[in-house]
């Protein structure tokens, strides 16, 4: 309990109190300590919390493979890497994450055992490691691999760490391609989001090849009549982190869809969207409040579902207009 309470501070002076407890006979104690140091970034205390790291209590050890991750403890990298074999596959979740926020090459071998792990908690875990790994060659063999993998959700982790090189290249990597036709609406949402996360690193006004093609495709996954409600709606609520006018028609043609969650999407959409062409922001500013009211008025799932009256209220917000602020008064 004082060692909770000391975290609950978040005063970082206060960590090298937390020294003493990490001997502690009991491992709740020993836990609690290693959790607050890691609450509060008590970096000084990394090399008193690395033993700990081979503690015979499976609580201890899910505790301090977190805590080094916080601490960003490069020092643990050996340890960590021995630990990916762990019995407990909460461990080895935790392995894979600090793996990842300490962020080296010297991680890439620990994350490849992980990889192949039976449970698919960790291999997800080592997906979204590998986001903040550097390139290397070595780390592309182990992504690919997981991109195959038979679960959804593993995936789904891929779709950030391929994203991370888009913004200094030509070309798209294939597995996005194959991403975005997978048949997981989790997978294609993940792939969606890597795109929009993607097109908001490259400066504006700067529209590159991959950054076009991606916009293409979901543009034509949102007006397909085939695609699910959950890939439609993905794609409408992102279209607009693309930061142009390009998807701005078929956003407005889905504001009337026959499902509200579409509706709410593409609202969000076109609330955040800034294009980079000022005549088409002059003519987005001047026009889309006023669209935006009329849906409120005129499709009747506006009266009855709460997604589209929240998305219009935050979208109205967004800009600086007459009828918007008429309308939000109302709203209010």
């Amino acid at each position: 309990a004082a060692a909770i309470a000391i975290a609950r501070t978040g005063d970082g002076a206060a960590a090298a109190r937390l020294q003493p407890l990490l001997a502690d006979a009991d491992p709740a104690v020993r836990t609690a300590a290693v959790w607050a140091i890691g609450r509060l970034e008590g970096k000084e205390l990394a090399d008193a919390v690395r033993p700990l790291l081979e503690d015979a209590d499976p609580d201890v050890r899910l505790a301090v493979t977190k805590t080094v991750g916080q601490l960003a403890d490069e020092g643990a990298l050996d340890a960590l890497t021995r630990l990916a074999v762990d019995s407990d596959w909460r461990v080895r979740v935790n392995v894979a994450r600090s793996l990842g926020q300490i962020g080296t090459l010297a991680a890439l071998p620990g994350i490849g055992v992980l990889a192949k792990d039976d449970h698919v908690n960790v291999r997800t875990a080592a997906a979204g490691a590998l986001l903040d790994v550097p390139y290397h060659f070595k780390k592309d063999d182990v992504l690919f691999a997981l991109a195959e993998d038979a679960r959804p959700q593993v995936r789904a982790a891929t779709m950030r760490p391929l994203a991370v090189g888009l913004e200094n290249r030509n070309v798209i990597f294939e597995e996005h391609w194959l991403a975005a036709a997978d048949s997981s609406d989790h997978v294609k949402t993940a792939a969606f989001e890597s795109f929009a996360e993607a097109s908001r690193r490259v400066p504006a006004g700067q529209p590159i090849r991959w950054q076009g093609a991606a916009l293409f495709y979901m543009k034509g996954r949102l007006m397909n009549p085939e695609s699910s409600v959950i890939e439609k709606m993905s794609a409408a609520a992102l279209l607009g982190d693309f930061q142009t006018e390009w998807p701005r028609k078929e956003l407005v043609d889905v504001l009337f869809d026959v499902h509200p969650l579409i509706t709410a999407a593409a609202i969000h959409s076109l609330g955040t969207m800034v294009p980079n062409d000022s005549t088409a922001r002059a003519s987005h500013e001047a026009e889309t409040p006023a669209l935006i009211c009329r849906v409120l008025d005129e499709n009747p799932a506006a009266a009855t579902e709460t997604d589209i009256r929240l998305m219009a209220a935050e979208a109205l917000g967004s800009f600086d207009a007459d009828v918007a602020r008429e309308r939000l008064s109302l709203i209010h």
